[in-house]
């Protein structure tokens, strides 16, 4: 692939220089390597899913309305919490405005902390019954995709002999309904699910557990604070094993992560220790950056080069009539596009 005098190249102006070498580098790392997609929440966002500090203010809301139910009728005062409480109105039309308001409040914390503070006070067979409502409530069933999620879906379509697996960190399927949509051949995997691997199938792994849209298909989902430190005191577990072996063997794309996880911070540290395979991640940045913001941003840049990930960032549009992150999947397609023709990048308008 030859280079351009002037760089950026003509598809990636609306990088900056950095962003587009890695751009650059990503097609070179996957002309030699097979791809897994990594797909965090701003996939399920895209389609109007709640992100994870969302899905747990829903939840809250529902929790604190119960809890405040039993004060009222004097079986639970405030300052003691419930234990083994029974979810009866998981709805937001039941919801109390005080309830909303103290969700809020509670979510502004560590979600992970805020996520274990809610399930200690819940009967454990409401606890799916509560997030899945959390979950689902709000989305409109006959539109579950995306610009985003379609052409995630070109790049496993039209690279089948690439695309080596699909790590899906979202507690839903809708990833798997595109796939189907398209007439691609998929299996979904989950801990307890036994499933023999098949080469015309292409594998989606729910390391984080899963409850499927349409229903029937669920599992164990690891959200609170004892969920990972399970996930960390198991580390030949399905899951630890699972993503250490993809992150060991191809270049892995995250698309829709923070990067924040612990989890998966860990088992970055833990491969790249070993088989040092570069990974790429899209995260976004302001339209306009200030100084401060520059500095912020290299410095978790910088972080995750030591993981062994390289950051393609992409500007927000912000206070325009398209969507903030509109620029996503634009970048997505022009990688599919690349994947198909090298000189692609090169071309001008």
């Amino acid at each position: 692939m030859s280079r351009n005098k002037n760089f950026p190249p003509a598809k990636l102006k609306d990088l900056d220089i950095q962003s587009a070498s890695n751009f650059m580098s990503l097609l070179k790392d996957i002309d030699k390597n097979p791809i897994t997609l990594v797909l965090g929440a701003g996939i399920s966002s895209s389609v109007g899913l709640p992100d994870w500090r969302k899905l747990l203010e829903k939840a809250c809301s529902s929790f604190f309305t119960h809890w405040e139910f039993a004060n009222e009728f004097g079986r639970l005062p405030k300052n003691r919490p419930p234990t083994d409480l029974s979810i009866a109105f998981a709805e937001e039309i039941f919801w109390h405005d005080s309830a909303v308001e103290l969700a809020k409040k509670l979510t502004e914390n560590d979600v992970i902390l805020v996520a274990q503070q809610i399930k200690n006070c819940i009967r454990d067979r409401d606890w799916m019954y509560l997030l899945r409502h959390a979950l689902y409530d709000d989305i409109n069933y006959t539109s579950t995709t995306s610009n985003l999620i379609e052409s995630l879906t070109e790049i496993c379509v039209e690279n089948q002999n690439k695309v080596k697996a699909i790590i899906n960190y979202n507690y839903d399927d809708i990833f798997e309904q595109s796939l189907k949509a398209k007439g691609l051949p998929y299996k979904s995997m989950w801990y307890g699910k036994k499933i023999a691997k098949d080469r015309n199938h292409l594998i989606v792994y729910h390391p984080h557990g899963i409850s499927s849209i349409g229903g029937g298909e669920i599992s164990n989902i690891i959200i609170t604070e004892s969920d990972y430190q399970q996930e960390t005191k198991e580390p030949y577990s399905w899951a630890n094993l699972v993503q250490l072996q993809l992150f060991s063997s191809s270049t892995c794309i995250f698309v829709g992560t923070s990067m924040t996880d612990p989890n998966i911070r860990r088992l970055l540290r833990i491969s790249s220790s070993i088989f040092p395979n570069r990974h790429y991640t899209f995260l976004s940045t302001k339209e306009v950056e200030d100084d401060e913001s520059k500095m912020f941003d290299s410095l978790f840049d910088y972080d995750l080069i030591k993981l062994g990930v390289k950051t393609i960032r992409y500007k927000i549009q912000e206070g325009s009539e398209y969507p903030p992150h509109s620029k996503l999947p634009e970048l997505i397609g022009r990688l599919n596009l690349c994947l198909q023709d090298k000189n692609y990048i090169f071309e001008t308008d």
